[in-house]
């Protein structure tokens, strides 16, 4: 599913499973929702909130590489060199009360907000249960990867992980009640 440049757009109580790569990618637009959802037996991330970055095709730790839409790439080693990058995610979007298990590489990617400005985007993540997360990508993806400025993490189950549960970058966010 991919909602770009939505406004209200509201997935309620659906089943999102068995693909290759992400199951919801949200760009731009604002107050869209992913809720009472089950998202299970992807091969990427659930959810993406924000563009993501050109792939690297030599896997290095830093790299800066191109916006794009749809898919995740090389959004972490891009961060590094980049810490401004706006992702152009749109603001208060909010993903609440799913069910995210058995995913391929993190859960989901929270980002929004502008760094350069500090104007928050209050896209959030509530009371949502994910496990089972990062067959493929061990490391370096949690259950939630969150960036840019002002979202939040709140109420969340995040269990059942190989590394990290919160890969965290940006300014002002609130994570409480994990």
């Amino acid at each position: 599913v991919a909602i770009e440049g939505a406004t209200g757009v509201a997935f309620d109580g659906d089943d999102i499973e068995c693909s290759r790569g992400m199951g919801v990618y949200i760009e731009r637009g604002a107050n869209n929702r992913i809720q009472n959802v089950t998202l299970r037996n992807l091969g990427m991330v659930a959810v993406c909130i924000g563009k993501g970055i050109s792939p690297d095709p030599d896997y290095r730790h830093a790299f800066t590489g191109t916006p794009v839409s749809r898919q995740l790439g090389s959004w972490h080693e891009h961060l590094y060199d980049n810490v401004t990058f706006n992702r152009d995610a749109g603001t208060g979007h909010g993903i609440l009360n799913d069910t995210i298990y058995n995913i391929g590489a993190g859960a989901i990617s929270l980002g929004g907000g502008d760094r350069k400005s500090l104007a928050a985007a209050g896209n959030f993540v509530e009371n949502c249960d994910i496990h089972h997360f990062n067959r493929w990508d061990r490391t370096y993806k949690g259950a939630v990867n969150i960036d840019g400025v002002g979202n939040r993490i709140a109420h969340c189950k995040l269990h059942e992980a190989p590394a990290v549960a919160i890969y965290l970058h940006g300014n002002d966010h609130l994570i409480e009640y994990n």
